[in-house]
This record gives C-alpha cells, sequence and structure tokens, in this order.
C-alpha cells in the first residue's frame, strides 16, 4: 500500500508540475510572439513614415535605433488611386521582378484588414492610405519565425531536462513526505496486533466461565458464584484494556502513564492467575502454582497483571508452575 501511495504521490507531482511548465512555456511563447509583431509593427511604420524612399530606411537595415530593436529587412510600395504600383523601395525584395511584386501587393490588397501575414512569402505587411492613393510596408518574418522556433526547440528541451530532474526529486520526496504515513501504518499494525493479543485472553476466560456455568445449568448462582466473579472480573479487566486502546489510537505519540505504587506482587499474581481455573478444568488440566506470599514491590498493578496474563498464556502455561 505504501509503494503504491509513493507512485500515486510522485504521478500526482509530476502532472501537476507538467502543467505548470506547460502554462509557463506558452507564457514565454505568447509574450515573446506578441514582442515580435510589436517590433514588426514599428518598423512599418517608421518605413511607411520616411520621407525620402530614395534610400532603404534606416531602421529597416538594423540600425539600432532604441533598446531590444532588432534588425528587419523592409520595403515599401506605392500605389496610385487605380492600385496601381507607381514606385517601389527597400533591400528585401527583388523590385525588378514585378510579376512576383504584383502578386505580393495583391495579397496584401485583398485583405479587408490593414495589416496581416503572407503565408508564402513570410512576410509582414501595414496599408496606408494616402491622398492619392495608398502605401503598403512589408516586413521580412524570418527572424520572427526563427526566434519563434528556436523558442520552441528549447522549451521542448527544457521540459524533458525539468521533468526529468522533477522525477528524480519527486522520488526523494515521495519517500521523505510518506515517512510519517509509514511510521503511522507500522504503528497501526502494531496495535492491532497487540489489541488482539491483549483482548484476547480475557476473552478466552470469559468464554470459558461461561462455558462451565452454562454446562450446570441446574445448580444455583450461589454456588456457580466462583465463575461468574472470574467473568465479572475478566470483563472488567477487558473494559480497561479497551479504554486504553481507544487511548492510544486517539493519540498517535502517547504512552500510558505509569504509576509507582508499593503493591503485594504475590496477590496480583495469585489475582491475574485464579480466573484461569476455568480455562484449564475445561481442558481437563492441572494448574499448579507455588507463589511466595507478601512479597512487595514498587510498581504498577495494571501492567504486571498484563506481564502475568502474557506469561500464563504461552504454550507451556496450562501446566504452569510460578516461583517467586
Amino acid at each position: 500500500m505504501i509503494n503504491r501511495l509513493k507512485w500515486k504521490f510522485i504521478l500526482i507531482n509530476m502532472i501537476l508540475i507538467t502543467i505548470v511548465l506547460i502554462i509557463t512555456f506558452v507564457a514565454v511563447y505568447v509574450s515573446t510572439q506578441q514582442r515580435l509583431i510589436v517590433e514588426s509593427m514599428s518598423v512599418l511604420q517608421r518605413t511607411i513614415s520616411e520621407e525620402n524612399h530614395d534610400e532603404p530606411p534606416k531602421e529597416s537595415i538594423g540600425h539600432k535605433k532604441e533598446p531590444g530593436f532588432m534588425p528587419m529587412s523592409t520595403f515599401l510600395v506605392s500605389l496610385d488611386a487605380g492600385r496601381n504600383i507607381i514606385e517601389a523601395h527597400g533591400p528585401l525584395f527583388d523590385l525588378s521582378d514585378e510579376e512576383s511584386l504584383r502578386d505580393i501587393v495583391q495579397v496584401g490588397l485583398n485583405n479587408d484588414r490593414d495589416t496581416g501575414i503572407i503565408e508564402n512569402a513570410d512576410l509582414r505587411f501595414l496599408k496606408q492610405r494616402t491622398g492619392t492613393g495608398m502605401k503598403i510596408a512589408f516586413v521580412d518574418r524570418n527572424i520572427e519565425i526563427s526566434t519563434l522556433s528556436s523558442l520552441i526547440r528549447t522549451s521542448i528541451l527544457v521540459g524533458i531536462g525539468s521533468l526529468g530532474a522533477f522525477f528524480f526529486i519527486s522520488l526523494f520526496l515521495g519517500k521523505w513526505a510518506l515517512r510519517p504515513v509509514e511510521k503511522a501504518w507500522e504503528q497501526q499494525k502494531q496495535f492491532v496486533a497487540d489489541a488482539s493479543h491483549e483482548l484476547k485472553t480475557p476473552l478466552t476466560v470469559i468464554l470459558a466461565n461461561a462455558g462451565i456455568a452454562l454446562a450446570h445449568k441446574q445448580e444455583t448462582v450461589q454456588k456457580q458464584a466462583k465463575w461468574i466473579e472470574y467473568i465479572q472480573t475478566e470483563a472488567n479487566r477487558m473494559n480497561t484494556l479497551v479504554d486504553n486502546l481507544l487511548f492510544l489510537a486517539k493519540n498517535d505519540d502517547a504512552k500510558p502513564q505509569v504509576i509507582l505504587s508499593r503493591i503485594n506482587l504475590s496477590d496480583t499474581v495469585w489475582g491475574a492467575l485464579l480466573p484461569f481455573e476455568s480455562v484449564v478444568f475445561e481442558q481437563d488440566k492441572t494448574l499448579v502454582s507455588e507463589i511466595v506470599p507478601d512479597l512487595y514491590i514498587n510498581g504498577d498493578e495494571g501492567r504486571l497483571r498484563q506481564l502475568v496474563g502474557i506469561l500464563r498464556t504461552t504454550p507451556a502455561s496450562m501446566l504452569m508452575k510460578r516461583v517467586l
């Protein structure tokens, strides 16, 4: 059970860590993507706002103007009112290839939005209407694509490495975290064993005395008082044991309080031994005892009674001789 619990703990831990890593990587990916889009749009805006188009816009050929700015290649196309190309500037595209240029511009014009991407050419565009026509700026998306692809590869490698490291950490944490559970489980098994052992003795005596009483139904209660008293004595002892066991069950680290006092050990042994007369009688055996009278010691009477009960239920106890 403990082993299954450990692997269940590891599985839950790995699932939670995987979810956290996925959320983190997705957040980083979306954040990086948005930053790259913002930078591309900034480059497109500056490209359109350039008044002199005889030379490529300085921002578009990689001159660093602000922190975090990425060098991107651009080109600008000017259209007249009839959507005909009248001018094109920029280092990104081979402007002499008029057919390809018209195809790219047409894709941008067909898009209802002012900005978008052209997948087959890896371009991002921005349209701006002018008094006599329209300007369309294009920027290369290769840096954006390569950056996001590199981020995905890095995230996968980091994720696999992190999951492997967390797996071994979870193995260690599983053993460490389940130590109290394992200890409690062992204590529970020991508790059940102790409870069974402690309760078996008085139950044996009660059943034996009850059997003798039932075997002589014709006799009066007075004649069978000894057996009834033994039953009562063992029932009271069993009640005390149950109270002690319940106390231990409610208090994991609690230990029964030991009360030392001067007691007559001889009487204690006699009191623990006599109820077994019925058990010996039913099994047609002889109970022999030799106890020194008036032997006093300092001890816990209840624990000493339990000790004598344990000794008298050993295999050799049916023919028993106690010399103190």
